[in-house]
């Protein structure tokens, strides 16, 4: 049984991660493989203690190096004697982007209360091992979820060098793109007066193909060496490139696109990561998890009865990208309107809604003739 924390360190690095780099300086435990590129990042502790409390630490630490766009590991997580916990990336967007969190504490100092929060949103996406008693277990985990996972990244397009864009990666490779290509495309300013956001340009570059946007879900098209822009129905404006594309060109050289088709329908959906705070904050543009969608529903249950679904008619009125209608059976009774167009595009695409039952709508602003 290790006694100190760098003992408990050293045991999981020679464990788990004897083939990988394992960096202790920066981060209690970051491992990453011989090419540089990040597997897992943890908090370490010794003895027996809190998880949560663990995982609050690791999110204050790493938040600064999220801020600069580093790009992140698979998985983050923590250990301690006892055990060890893994969590895949993309859960902790939902922390980063939560709007009532101190970010202020100091990472050795966190409080109960930003533990507790933690577990709220983490809660059941974590995957926690014994790891004394379950070796093979973990050896199993990390083979199949870190080492093969990247693997498979590495070699989805048989290139070797690129950096695959995935669920996990995806708001940080925004983050870069905002500083590299998006000062050289030539935005004029009406257009955003339309609601066409950078994010829209980002989607278009994300989900295209040899310089050309491969989905019709989306507002904005890249063809080529120029942006499209369908404002209205059947009319498209063009949008170049300040410096004849040279930019965005070094930019996604770096990077292999498309992403896999298993990430595309989650980036599509997760537009409100790639939304700054600010505008976030004056639109009301935050996803529900999933654990208040099923809670306001089983408060409706508890208020209109068992069969609401089929006695009421259902309409939600600040959608977004209709996360609120998971778990809504009956869709016959289910209407769904946005602020975004973009938004209302991925909607109907959503098996969970009618498509005439999906529009745009201010609901604030707007009314009804």
């Amino acid at each position: 049984m290790p006694f100190s924390e760098e003992d408990v360190k050293t045991q999981i690095e020679h464990l788990f991660f004897k083939d990988c780099v394992v960096e202790k300086n920066r981060l209690d435990f970051a491992v990453s493989d011989k090419k540089g590129h990040a597997l897992y990042w943890a908090e370490s502790k010794k003895g027996n203690y809190d998880k949560w409390l663990m995982l609050a630490q690791l999110f204050l630490t790493i938040k600064p190096r999220i801020d600069k766009a580093e790009l992140p590991p698979i998985f983050i997580g923590c250990f301690d004697a006892q055990d060890i916990t893994f969590v895949e990336f993309h859960h902790a967007q939902d922390v980063f982007q939560t709007n009532d969190f101190n970010w202020n504490e100091r990472p050795s100092a966190v409080s109960p209360k930003t533990a507790a929060k933690i577990k709220r949103i983490l809660d059941g996406k974590e995957i926690t091992f014994r790891w004394l008693e379950d070796k093979d277990a973990v050896k199993e985990f990390v083979k199949r979820n870190l080492f093969h996972t990247f693997n498979d990244l590495l070699s989805y397009s048989g290139i070797s060098g690129f950096i695959q864009i995935t669920k996990n990666n995806f708001v940080q490779v925004f983050d870069r793109w905002s500083r590299d290509v998006l000062p050289s495309i030539a935005i004029p300013p009406e257009m955003l007066k339309h609601g066409i956001m950078p994010r829209d340009f980002y989607l278009a570059d994300l989900l295209s193909e040899k310089n050309k946007t491969i989905s019709d879900k989306l507002k904005i098209l890249l063809n080529y060496d120029a942006y499209e822009c369908q404002l209205e129905k059947g009319l498209f404006n063009k949008i170049c490139f300040k410096d004849k594309g040279s930019a965005h060109k070094k930019f996604w050289n770096a990077y292999e696109r498309p992403p896999k088709k298993e990430y595309r329908k989650y980036m599509l959906e997760r537009q409100d990561l790639l939304v700054p705070s600010g505008i976030r904050e004056r639109k009301g543009a935050y996803f529900t998890p999933q654990i208040w969608v099923e809670k306001s529903q089983e408060y409706l249950a508890r208020v209109f009865g068992e069969n609401w679904q089929d006695e009421y008619y259902i309409w939600d009125c600040c959608a977004g990208t209709g996360n609120m209608e998971n778990g809504l059976t009956n869709i016959e009774n289910v209407w769904a309107s946005t602020l975004d167009d973009s938004d209302v595009r991925v909607m109907k695409e959503n098996q969970r809604l009618l498509k005439n039952h999906v529009f745009q709508f201010d609901f604030l602003n707007d009314s009804f003739d």
